[in-house]
This record gives C-alpha cells, sequence and structure tokens, in this order.
C-alpha cells in the first residue's frame, strides 16, 4: 500500500510545480498557455505548409497522365514531334549557298 502512495506522490511532484504556492497556480497555467500559443502561431504556417505541398504532390502524382504500353507499341513516341526528314531531290529545303 505505501508503494502506491510513494507513486502517487511520486508522479504529484512532476505534474504540480511545487514551487509556487497553490494561489498563484493560476499565473504559471497562464504563463504555459501563452508560450503554447505563441509556439503554435509560429510553427502553424510551416505545418500548413508541409500538408499542402503533401497533398499537391500526391494529386499531381495521380492526374499526370502517363503514355499507355499501347500507343508505344504502335509507334508513337513520348517527345515532341520531330521535323520531317530532308531529302536529297527536295532542292528548296536546306541553306543555299551563294557562289
Amino acid at each position: 500500500m505505501a508503494d502506491g502512495i510513494d507513486a502517487a506522490s511520486w508522479y504529484a511532484w512532476f505534474t504540480e510545480p511545487s514551487f509556487v504556492p497553490s494561489a498563484y497556480h493560476y499565473i504559471l497555467r497562464g504563463t504555459f498557455w501563452f508560450f503554447m500559443t505563441i509556439s503554435l502561431l509560429l510553427l502553424s504556417p510551416i505545418l500548413l505548409l508541409l500538408v499542402i505541398d503533401l497533398v499537391l504532390y500526391f494529386w499531381r502524382l495521380s492526374t499526370v497522365s502517363k503514355p499507355a504500353a499501347h500507343m508505344l507499341q504502335a509507334g508513337h513516341t513520348t517527345g515532341p514531334p520531330k521535323p520531317p526528314a530532308r531529302s536529297a531531290q527536295d532542292g528548296s529545303a536546306g541553306i543555299k549557298k551563294l557562289n
């Protein structure tokens, strides 16, 4: 039975500040909530940006269209279109030499 009382007093020693008289506990609690509010005000924009960044990342990951395998097998490319090849018979294509 004595162990239970000792454990309770040990817990109370950490949770209830004994260096402040009981009449002034409201000052200690007010100070605690003041600094807790300031810390949340400083950290909340960072956490909000982190959450928005993760949501946008997963949204873009799920909505970006990926080329289908059957399109690649049919000869479609995934890159930009290539210019038509020049033929030797076409005299108008290319740079004309000045002689």
